[in-house]
């Protein structure tokens, strides 16, 4: 597979002054006056005296051997470092015009069948990375699987490892384009499994897959990939995949893999759907959130400590003057996936939804930002305290405002195993679990949160945060 990007129209302008400066260009003459340009004077020929003077080539005697040659030298260099630029674009990528960052890969059609590779490129989105891929031909998931070997799929490196770390390609999965992952474990590769993630098609030759940083093991800082496609059996001419013959494969770049970066995600903000106002969230898939008030406290810590050691993540409704004095808090639960969410400045009712109330709301929201650059989109009322003017206020700041489904009263400290009853007994799909990590001693819902993990993990839960169980979009600087 070619890497070639088109012709480039500085290195043909390259190329011709080349040809121009050794005298092969159309038109290539200048009129020589009578001596060398260095004052010395030099004999014209018979019949040509200053009225006669004529277009001498260059390399005709027009100039100074000396000269030409310099001249000729540097026609040289300069034909030559055009098509040296010509290479490094074709060999390296294009930028993307409207992405400065990001490496558009280009290559010619060679090999048959519709995955035959056009262009392919890796960007990062926050904390996902997205393929951008098109291809000569026209496809679709579903033939994928119509014959085995058939594949898309991009192959990931850390920096400096020959084999690689992971494997996503592109699947399909109840008629639906899926996503497929294979992680390496000591240069063998494991077997694959679904992958959470979103793929994209404008139209039948174009595929954006997106899925996040975490999942593919790619760490931050600097990396590599490639992407690879294979095609067998009809339409598009290849050999069967029974045949034990070449099918029909491309990769890009050809040889060697691309150079990749990834920084860590800021998350400046977010948005969300409608309604202003929700309890829970969709009841169709057994995902549940876990959700601490109050806090930051010297309890958040443990709290995150449990959530780390099980993988699970939380939503932190959080009190903007606890902020100020532990804003290392809220920037660890940032970093381990977890979300942020306003729960006024001082604990206090804005069910009036009065001027005091909206300053409540703002100076609660400054100091996170403050903390992490972070603007929160989240709301819950202490107390559950709210009205229809307060969730209009709420919104107009911003935020949607958030219930809850089942409440464990731990703030009552009725014991941990009360509280892990409480949840277990209660929860349902899609439910918004409250508990809390401050305004008081809360050492039994510490006590309490590996036993609910548990017992939700075997009852087939998936921790989520409140923006994942409604749907609210992150945005990323």
């Amino acid at each position: 597979m070619s890497t070639t990007g088109g012709r480039r129209p500085w290195a043909d302008r390259g190329a011709a002054l080349g040809d121009r400066l050794r005298g092969g260009g159309k038109g290539a003459g200048v009129a020589v006056p009578p001596g060398d340009g260095e004052g010395r004077g030099r004999a014209l020929p018979r019949g040509q005296g200053e009225g006669g003077r004529r277009a001498l080539p260059f390399g005709a005697g027009g100039l100074s051997a000396q000269r030409r040659r310099g001249l000729l030298r540097l026609g040289g260099l300069l034909a030559a470092l055009a098509l040296l630029v010509a290479l490094v674009v074709v060999l390296v990528g294009d930028r993307d015009p409207e992405n400065p960052n990001a490496i558009v890969y280009r290559d010619a059609a060679d090999t048959k069948g519709p995955l035959d590779i056009l262009s392919a490129q890796m960007n990062q989105a926050g904390p996902q990375l997205v393929l951008t891929l098109r291809t000569a031909g026209i496809w679709t998931p579903g033939q994928l699987a119509e014959q085995p070997g058939r594949s898309v799929c991009t192959t990931l490196f850390a920096k400096d490892e020959e084999t690689p770390s992971s494997k996503v390609c592109v699947s399909s999965r109840e008629g639906a384009p899926a996503l497929e992952l294979t992680r390496y474990r000591d240069g063998r590769a494991q077997a694959p499994r679904p992958m959470a993630g979103e793929i994209r098609r404008r139209n039948l030759r174009l595929l954006e897959a997106r899925f996040a940083l975490r999942d593919a093991k790619v760490p931050l800082g600097k990396f590599r990939w490639q992407v690879s496609t294979l095609w067998a059996g009809e339409p598009g001419g290849c050999p069967p995949a029974s045949l034990p013959v070449a099918q029909c494969t491309d990769r890009l770049p050809d040889g060697g893999t691309s150079p990749g970066k990834v920084t860590e995600p800021l998350l400046l903000g977010c948005t969300w759907p409608d309604p202003s106002y929700v309890l829970n969230g969709p009841r169709a898939k057994r995902v549940v959130a876990l959700t601490f008030d109050d806090g930051p406290s010297t309890y958040t810590g443990q709290v995150l400590d449990i959530l780390k050691r099980f993988k699970a993540r939380a939503t932190f409704f959080v009190v903007g003057e606890n902020v100020i004095e532990r804003p290392g808090d809220l920037q660890r639960v940032l970093r381990e996936g977890n979300s942020l969410a306003n729960h006024t400045f001082t604990h206090v009712s804005i069910a009036d939804a009065d001027p005091p109330a909206a300053r409540q709301l703002d100076r609660s929201t400054a100091a996170i930002r403050e903390a992490t650059s972070f603007t929160p989109c989240l709301f819950r009322p202490p107390f559950g305290s709210k009205s229809a003017k307060s969730i209009a206020l709420t919104r107009r700041k911003g935020m949607k405002t958030i219930g809850w489904d089942v409440d464990t009263s731990d703030f009552k400290r009725p014991g941990a195993q009360t509280i892990t009853r409480t949840v277990l007994s209660q929860t349902k799909p899609g439910s918004i679990v409250l508990m809390h990590d401050g305004g008081g001693p809360r050492d039994q819902t510490v006590q309490a949160l590996p036993a609910i993990l548990r017992g939700l993990r075997a009852k087939g839960y998936r921790f989520v945060t409140v923006d994942q169980l409604l749907g609210v979009k992150g945005r990323y600087a």
